[in-house]
């Protein structure tokens, strides 16, 4: 039954690759398209009633015959193709025609020639700059080795890490006739891996141009005959030992195993031709001419910008165009406790980044369409994007291609193949330096927000001069003003006027002092602050100004009217006084600080103020010598000042 339903998967996920579903949809639209228009066309022909049961059933028997085709058959816009079987384990994967028409348009350049392939010519650059040179050829040649060489090692590199994780599964089970197989399979993918290491280092293939290469080609693929053998007959002996004891769970990564043991038979004539393809040009029609084009495109702009040129677990995003280092890279991952997704090309990661929040990005060099390196300047040129952590990983064993990811902002390059432990070092120390970053900008903002918020206290209590110099660490402020003058306002009397509900009192306290706090802003006022049961408008404190009456006086009818307008008040009730004078300012305290002013002008505007009438601004005779000129006054006669005797004082009208 499982199996049965394995199988069924396999067609579903084949049926999708051949476009069939696309077809059999598009087929199904059109036949009901026919038939409902059919009745009608029909009639409007005067055919017989037996036409249209006849062009239906044709329609129904096509149904199946569109399947067949769609299967056989890749039907696209390229044309017209036979679609290639496609292995379960998505070992090999076989070319479209696009790729097969680009690779074919591709021109491969000889190192020898030293002449700029097509792939160099169209690296990206930006507009305004001159056009860079070619890569050096053998940089190209070294490259394009080192990334076919990893590619040729993927099988074996499935070999070993899905055997690893079968051992790690039967280590609690204890089945050591499981484990012993699994072993001799370990044993052989290690012989393998050592084998092609020593097959395609640099020196060796050096050396093949002076042997007969025929001779040593035969010899290779008799190397690694006997190993690769060992692994698809122990690969198949468990398979049916599974089976047999109802560990059904092996039966997929043993599989696996297999076919890339059978996918590495099959490379041995890739192997063999890299091998002994000392000179790319030798071998254009190749699999190394073709990684050589790939490789040349991607070191072209993979040069870093010398000095003189103008230039825990989260959620993970691994981006590899080769189907087995996705899943081994996202199952180890996702044993770490990592959540992986997975994509298989450079855009579908563009595209799922800004549908989807990631915490970091695993992201390989060489990918055709858009490679590696311009997925990374995309991300990190998009705001949205640009914290992600990106990881890179290359089988391009090139310094410079390193550098290069690193300016365009990757936070780290690990080159294939590479220990899982290491990774999710990598992983863990990128993921946690994001936590920094994050943890640092909330602390800014929070330092941000809570020093706006004592900005703002301190000049609620302070005027902005003071608070300024406080702020750059002046704690000794005691200061004399030769000329002031100063508005005291009854604020507390004119709350309470008329009410002795406390919600409303507290309604008339904040409309009031607001409305003092903007006419004070409004005319550049600096001080404002609290004495007794009102509150002291001063002009001229702490920067001295020649017109501070003037000052005062506008303030104080702009109150005055601006109160009287207010729907809070039946009236203007508010009492003011005005004085001007010497007065001495300062900051007192040390846990609780505050700006305090005083002088004979404090005392005399209070006095003034709480004897006035309501709605009145009584001036002193100081503040009405600077302000007749200017004003219009109404004198309020000569009244007895509590401590300071008989007093001729003036009510401020307007202006003059």
């Amino acid at each position: 039954m499982s199996s049965f339903g394995d199988r069924l998967v396999h067609w579903a996920k084949e049926a999708k690759r051949r476009r069939v579903y696309t077809s059999v949809i598009a087929y199904v639209i059109v036949a009901v398209t026919i038939i409902e228009l059919g009745d009608a066309i029909f009639t409007a022909l005067d055919l017989p009633d037996w036409s249209s049961r006849l062009v239906t059933i044709l329609l129904m028997l096509g149904f199946p015959i569109v399947i067949v085709m769609a299967w056989v058959f890749d039907i696209s816009a390229p044309g017209v193709h036979k679609t290639s079987a496609k292995d379960a384990a998505g070992a090999t994967e076989a070319r479209t025609p696009r790729r097969a028409r680009r690779i074919a348009a591709t021109e491969i350049a000889s190192p020898r020639a030293g002449r700029p392939s097509r792939a160099a010519a169209e690296a990206e650059a930006p507009e305004d700059a001159p056009p860079a040179p070619p890569p050096d050829p053998e940089r190209v040649k070294r490259a394009a080795i080192g990334h076919v060489r990893h590619e040729l090692k993927t099988p074996i590199n499935g070999i070993l890490g899905y055997s690893e994780m079968l051992l790690e599964d039967l280590e609690p089970l204890d089945r050591e006739d499981l484990a012993a197989d699994l072993e001799h399979i370990r044993t052989a993918g290690r012989q393998l891996l050592r084998l092609i290491d020593e097959i395609l280092s640099p020196e060796r293939i050096e050396e093949a141009e002076s042997v007969d290469l025929e001779a040593y080609g035969a010899q290779i693929r008799i190397d690694l005959r006997n190993p690769i053998n060992a692994v698809i007959g122990y690969a198949e002996l468990l398979i049916e030992t599974a089976a047999e004891t109802d560990r059904e769970q092996f039966v997929p990564d043993l599989e696996r195993i297999r076919t890339s043991a059978r996918t590495l038979l099959e490379r041995s004539t890739d192997i063999v031709e890299v091998a002994t393809a000392y000179d790319p040009s030798l071998a254009s029609a190749g699999r190394l001419g073709e990684d050589y084009s790939l490789t040349e495109g991607v070191l072209a702009k993979a040069r870093p910008r010398f000095a003189g040129t103008e230039e825990g677990m989260g959620s993970l995003l691994v981006v590899d165009d080769n189907p087995m280092n996705r899943d081994l890279l996202s199952r180890q991952l996702a044993r770490a406790g990592y959540v992986v997704e997975t994509v298989e090309s450079g855009q579908q990661a563009l595209d799922l980044m800004q549908e989807r929040a990631f915490d970091l990005v695993l992201l390989d060099v060489i990918m055709p369409e858009i490679d590696g390196l311009e997925v990374l300047r995309r991300i990190k040129s998009d705001e949205r994007l640009a914290e992600i952590p990106v990881v890179m990983l290359s089988s391009l064993d090139d310094v410079e291609s390193a550098i290069r990811c690193i300016e365009l902002g990757a936070d780290d390059f690990l080159h294939k193949p590479f220990h899982p432990t290491l990774l999710q070092a990598r992983i863990g120390a990128s993921l946690e330096i994001r936590e920094m970053h994050r943890r640092l900008a909330k602390s800014t903002a929070l330092a941000h927000d809570a020093e706006q918020l004592t900005v703002r206290m301190l000049r609620g209590s302070f005027p902005s001069v003071i608070t300024e110099r406080m702020r750059a660490g002046e704690s000794d402020i005691l200061e004399t003003y030769d000329q002031a003058t100063v508005l005291w306002c009854d604020v507390e009397a004119a709350a309470r006027t008329r009410t002795r509900d406390a919600g409303e009192i507290g309604v008339r306290l904040q409309v009031l002092l607001s409305t003092l706090d903007r006419v004070a802003t409004e005319h550049g006022i600096e001080t404002v602050t609290p004495a007794g049961e009102g509150v002291v408008l001063a002009g001229g404190v702490p920067t001295p100004h020649e017109d501070h009456a003037r000052l005062i006086a506008e303030a104080a009818l702009d109150l005055s009217e601006r109160l009287a307008s207010n729907a809070t008040f039946d009236a203007t009730p508010v009492r003011v006084g005005v004085d001007c004078g010497e007065l001495t300012g300062g900051v007192f305290g040390e846990e609780r600080i505050e700006y305090r002013l005083w002088g004979e002008p404090m005392d005399l505007a209070r006095l003034l103020g709480a004897q006035a009438a309501a709605g009145a601004i009584v001036v002193s005779p100081n503040a009405y010598r600077l302000l007749r000129d200017e004003f219009a006054f109404a004198t309020a006669g000569v009244q007895d000042v509590a401590g300071r005797g008989s007093m001729k004082t003036y009510v401020l009208e307007g202006p003059a």
